[in-house]
């Protein structure tokens, strides 16, 4: 198999899930109810999917208005019951079970069989929620096999048994000692499946033998190669590896080789660059450049590496195709999906399956003004530099770890945000609002030294004044009501910066209206350590310091 990336691209093609018949033909079914009988184990709980059909209204399984239905599985990309009819699996006791097919894999690989059709029944409708064809699962095709060929749902329900032991893939790096599935051979260096996974995705297929379960003797970090995305940004499709594992396993004849030459391939792609950077091209086995462009022939490209990680395995995937790039391009061309907006565009056109949503959010973007942001290193380069610095990696239990408070703020209410479009359930967003509602009845949050503010905000100022004009070991500030009562207000020598300037302030304020000093952890720190020792010399020589070199660069600048 061509392992360049036009052939990589022609891997990623026309996902189809092949016929439980065909599947994996070598299983025996013997062997592999025993593997889950082995341990009499009681169903502690569900597996994770059921949790969301007991939030369902179970009693009314009848529709009363037609729904749209899709022409294809939809494998990874799941789907509101409004638009795609799904059938559940109902379990003896009328309880829904762990499984639910879309109608698609229900018609064409369980509706022709009556007496495994009988076991499913429509599930309800419900809008709240995205439903995922259970199919998607090597192993959950290779047991409906089973069943089928017995003409029982027995299979199933041992199997159903054995999943609801297992934890939830982590999703994430994780550090613990195992037990952990690895290659035999080391074949590609640390390539990890956590047991879940293996037990969905490779367990019981040609592929089994290739792993090898390992448990460290001490903790190690480590991370699952099939549940996990490979990226550490937003990840808008289905991780790569698992649906290159996936595509290779439902042909009749799956290759090892392939499928580790494919991963090898996809880790010498490198990174994306981000947003507004140039294209990495990648080169062919002929030394072109090569990007992805739209197949339609529209403007936008998108880098290797976000075309394996994001779309390669979505409905998109045929939107775009590889193509060379003339000499003249290079360093020219842009990752339309660099940017975090972009990608959450292309979540939300994804679940619609609508390209057309995420152009035109693209295409608006493109004509908004620049945000100018924080001046200075940009936020992905900071993130590098030191987990403390990044708001997106700091920990959200106090505002102090943050630059400033807003954006402290917007960290908690962006989560609460996510939880809530997520799972639909808002009460900690309302939660979260009502105790921003009550901070900013303490003490409103700091503007930094972006935006100032006038006599209408009512907002107070404190700071001191330089008492000696001669004196260059003192200096004047002016710092707003939260960040004096993050420095100061509660140390012994809280006076040396207590001093109520705010009449003063907006008397003296510019166009731009009263600017808090004291925006950065650096300065608050000085504060607090002249508060708490009563010595002003080490703040004061900073603060002389930090004047001087704004001059200078005022004068670099002008």
């Amino acid at each position: 198999m061509d392992g360049t990336i036009d052939g990589v691209a022609n891997q990623l093609r026309g996902i189809d899930l092949s016929s439980p018949g065909q599947q994996n033909q070598h299983s025996n079914p013997a062997t592999q109810n025993q593997h889950y009988q082995h341990t009499q184990l009681a169903v502690s709980h569900q597996w994770p999917t059921v949790q969301q059909y007991q939030l369902l209204e179970l009693r009314s399984l009848r529709r009363t208005f037609p729904v749209p239905q899709s022409v294809a599985c939809l494998a990874d990309d799941g789907a509101r019951t409004t638009t795609v009819q799904f059938y559940q699996w109902v379990i003896d006791d009328g309880s829904p079970g762990p499984f639910i097919v879309c109608s698609v894999c229900y018609e064409t690989k369980i509706g022709p069989h009556a007496s495994i059709a009988s076991e499913f029944a429509a599930a309800p409708t419900n809008d709240s929620y995205l439903l995922y064809c259970s199919l998607r699962y090597p192993s959950v095709r290779d047991f409906l096999s089973q069943c089928i060929s017995t003409n029982s749902m027995e299979t199933f329900k041992i199997f159903a048994r054995y999943l609801a032991t297992l934890a939830p893939c982590f999703r994430h790096k994780s550090t613990s000692a195992g037990p952990i599935y690895l290659m035999r051979g080391n074949e590609v260096p640390l390539f990890a499946t956590c047991p879940t996974c293996f037990e969905l995705y490779i367990r019981h297929t040609v592929f089994e033998e290739q792993f090898e379960i390992t448990i460290y003797a001490e903790k190690i970090e480590w991370h699952c190669w099939i549940g996990c995305p490979n990226t550490t940004s937003t990840t808008v499709g289905p991780p790569f590896f698992r649906g290159l594992l996936v595509d290779e396993l439902k042909k009749i004849h799956p290759k090892w080789d392939n499928f580790v030459s494919q991963v090898e391939t996809r880790l010498q792609i490198p990174p994306c660059s981000g947003l507004e950077r140039p294209v990495k091209p990648v080169l062919d086995t002929r030394g072109q450049r090569l990007v992805f462009v739209e197949t339609d022939g529209g403007p936008n490209h998108i880098c290797s590496a976000c075309y394996f990680d994001h779309l390669a395995y979505t409905w998109f995937a045929e939107a775009w195709k590889p193509s060379q790039l003339a000499d003249e391009r290079v360093g020219k061309v842009t990752c339309k999906l660099g940017g975090q907006y972009s990608k959450v565009a292309m979540m939300v056109s994804l679940k619609r399956q609508d390209v057309g949503v995420w152009r035109e959010a693209v295409d608006k973007a493109e004509k908004l003004p620049k945000c100018l942001g924080q001046r200075g290193i940009d936020e992905a380069e900071l993130a590098k530099e030191s987990k403390q610095c990044s708001p997106s990696l700091t920990s959200i239990s106090d505002a102090k770890y943050f630059e400033k408070s807003s954006a402290w703020r917007g960290r908690r209410l962006r989560l609460a945000l996510g939880h809530g479009f997520g799972s639909k359930e808002w009460e900690a967003l309302k939660d979260e609002a009502a105790f921003m509602n009550e901070e900013n009845q303490q003490s409103p949050a700091c503007g930094g030294r972006d935006r100032g503010f006038i006599r209408i905000s009512k907002r107070k100022w404190f700071g001191r004044i330089k008492s000696d004009p001669l004196n260059h070991g003192n200096a004047t500030i002016v710092i707003c009501e939260e960040c004096f009562g993050f420095a100061a207000r509660d140390l012994q020598y809280n006076s040396l910066f207590g001093q109520d300037l705010t009449k003063i302030a907006y008397n003296r304020a510019g166009t731009m209206g009263v600017v808090c000093q004291s925006y950065t952890n650096l300065a608050r720190s000085y504060i607090t350590a002249a508060a708490q020792s009563g010595d002003l010399d080490p703040w004061a020589r900073l603060w002389v310091y930090r004047h001087e070199a704004k001059k200078a660069i005022d004068a670099t600048e002008s």
